[in-house]
């Protein structure tokens, strides 16, 4: 605040809102996924407000490592070597783009040995924050919601309720926070313009699939041209084999650390797409890729529906709704490639 940046508001992001929220017990997130709103007064290059905030968190994290360490700090680096699992900003300092509307914003991913790791998103301008309806939902952490997550229990008060009313949004662009509500609770994949989704969502798409959930077009010729357009944009975003193989590679091996099974089953869901598009280059890799992965107890499908208790109802919420983008009718329209009737 004192170097002219301000934090409009602090957010829950994505997967595990959603598993605030759901009702089935069954959601999976990967990642505890923090959003950062930021406010510039007077900092006119977003640049350095990137770093500004880039300096701040790490001097945070400085004061959270124990005492007998700091010490021994040297810098960032003991920082970046010992808790930093990546840092990514949009754009780089490096580009040349100046566009107005350009997305700025800057993520932080702090590691968690074999576990969920913590990210930290902050964001000045950011055009797109979802890939799909049910990873669009975002908490507001208030600052009264927060003390009472983090204030010690006394043994001497009557222990407070869970956390009262909630402010629920969503940013998806085709709906309303009750429609992102109904896909989460019939476990619909639902998503609008996926070609402006970096990767286009095709990853996130085979885990969702693997976790169950369905498209929720009724067409198979509709999901067949989704799923076109998710392969497409991945193969533009990815160009190299070399690219192709450490985004593959660095997706699923990281979450098969957490949830085996799940990864497993994208992983062939993936497969099982791209082999339907004829994509023979990606699917090479793919095959590649699952040959050499570590040896595996067989899939246990029976547990995966059955390991996790049923959650209780979601706190009562106050339904709040971000200002949406605007539906693109021709969304799913065929892109250049083999016909549809030419597909299996």
């Amino acid at each position: 605040i004192n170097k002219g940046v301000g934090v409009a508001d602090v957010r829950l992001n994505g997967s595990a809102a959603s598993f605030v929220v759901a009702d089935s017990g069954t959601e999976i997130y990967n990642d505890l996924d923090f959003l950062f709103l930021i406010e510039g007064h007077g900092v006119d290059n977003v640049h350095d407000m990137l770093e500004v905030i880039r300096e701040a968190f790490f001097e945070c994290l400085r004061g959270q490592v124990p005492e007998e360490s700091r010490s021994t700090l040297s810098g960032e680096n003991f920082l970046l070597q010992g808790y930093v699992h990546k840092m990514f900003k949009m754009p780089s300092k490096f580009s040349s783009s100046s566009s107005p509307t350009e997305d700025f914003w800057s993520l932080i991913t702090l590691n968690c040995n074999e576990r969920r790791n913590l990210e930290y998103k902050f964001v000045v301008r950011l055009a797109r924050e979802y890939e799909f309806s049910v990873d669009s939902l975002q908490i507001s952490l208030q600052s009264d919601l927060l003390h009472r997550c983090v204030q010690p229990p006394s043994p001497d008060l009557p222990e407070p309720p869970l956390l009262g009313n909630i402010v629920l949004m969503s940013v998806f662009g085709g709906g309303t926070v009750e429609d992102v509500l109904n896909h989460l609770r019939n476990r619909w994949i639902c998503t609008v313009n996926p070609e402006t989704i970096r990767g286009g969502g095709l990853l996130k798409y085979c885990l969702l699939v693997a976790q169950g959930y369905r498209p929720i077009y009724r067409d198979p010729a509709e999901v067949t041209r989704l799923e076109r357009v998710m392969t497409t944009r991945f193969t533009i975003d990815y160009s190299t084999e070399s690219e192709i193989h450490y985004k593959l590679a660095s997706y699923f091996v990281v979450r098969l650390k957490t949830e085996r099974d799940v990864s497993r089953i994208a992983l062939l869901v993936l497969r099982d797409i791209i082999k339907r598009i004829d994509f023979p280059v990606l699917l090479k890799i793919i095959d590649n890729i699952i040959i050499n992965l570590p040896p595996m107890p067989p899939l246990d499908l029976t547990s995966m529906t059955q390991r996790r208790v049923r959650a209780q109802p979601p706190p009562p919420a106050m339904l709040l709704q971000a200002s949406p983008l605007e539906p693109n009718p021709d969304t799913l329209a065929p892109l250049p490639g083999p016909p549809l009737d030419a597909l299996p």
